[in-house]
């Protein structure tokens, strides 16, 4: 059972590999949050001592994985597991790459950019000033007002909610001003970040395997290809959780999987709902 699964790894295990993520870094890779090596390495040491743990168990494992790379296990293992950095919808002032074209549209009430704000947020009041973080930051307030209609009960309904409709909001502020901002939601691959609307065409609309992204958390994506891929089944974490404790408790699953033999997706549910149990009791 355990041969039927895969484990595609594409964050920096290599002090070597982290310089090379830096040095394409924005701002919102895993390797400028988490800084240099020394702090780093706690987290590169686990993924190793995971990966090592996956192999052994007849796991196939792929490190410094790209786009391609993971698409194709998806059409060949039944269960694929994401290692990477999820960067959100969120705009960050690194994201606005025509600070001229932006200003003169925020001046402008009657402006396209105005328009698509206005629906995130009927009643918006124009931004107290005009410098990058200032303008950033009135963004993420119109991708973050309370949509309209019934909302979601559950906490994880909410917050898959809100991801969709921050990313929604952001694609139309993004089209009202062509060629204004960079970034977006995406996944941070071996080879740099690769946006959602690029990874959804590689992806085969037919395939059927189980898709865990609770270790990459990303909600988006993984509502995206619910919709693409209808026969597949998506593993979602909504709560946000360190990379560091998904590591860890992939690495548990594994070893449970070793002695019991069940399926991926029983061992998981199981040992979540144990951790659940501990905590609660």
């Amino acid at each position: 059972m355990l041969r039927n699964c895969a484990l595609i790894v594409a964050m920096p295990l290599s002090c070597e590999a982290l310089q090379a993520a830096r040095a394409r870094s924005d701002g919102s890779d895993l390797a400028a949050q988490l800084g240099d090596w020394e702090r780093y390495r706690p987290l590169a040491e686990l993924a190793l001592a995971t990966i090592e743990d996956a192999r052994q168990a007849g796991v196939s494992v792929t490190t410094e994985a790209t786009l391609p790379a993971w698409a194709g296990a998806l059409g060949r293992f039944q269960v694929v597991t994401l290692v990477a950095h999820w960067r959100s919808s969120s705009i960050r002032p690194s994201d606005i790459q025509r600070w001229d074209v932006l200003l003169e549209a925020v001046t402008d009430s009657t402006s396209p950019l105005w328009a698509a704000v206005r629906r995130c947020h009927h009643a918006m009041a124009p931004p107290k000033a005009f410098d990058l973080a200032t303008l950033s930051a009135w963004l993420n307030q119109a991708l973050d007002a309370p949509a309209p209609g019934p909302q979601p009960v559950s906490l994880e309904a909410k917050l898959v909610e809100r991801e969709s409709v921050r990313h929604t909001r952001r694609c139309a502020i993004e089209q009202s001003l062509p060629g204004v901002f960079t970034g977006g939601a995406a996944v941070e691959f071996g080879d740099g970040f690769k946006l959602v609307r690029d990874i959804l065409p590689v992806l085969n609309p037919a395939m059927s395997c189980t898709l865990d992204l609770t270790v990459c958390n990303s909600v988006l994506l993984g509502q995206e290809i619910r919709r693409t891929c209808r026969e597949c089944v998506v593993m979602l974490n909504a709560r946000p959780a360190s990379p560091a404790f998904r590591l860890a408790l992939y690495r548990q699953v594994i070893q449970l999987m070793k002695r019991s033999r069940r399926s991926y997706i029983d061992t998981t549910m199981e040992l979540r709902r144990h951790l659940l149990d501990h905590v609660t009791s």
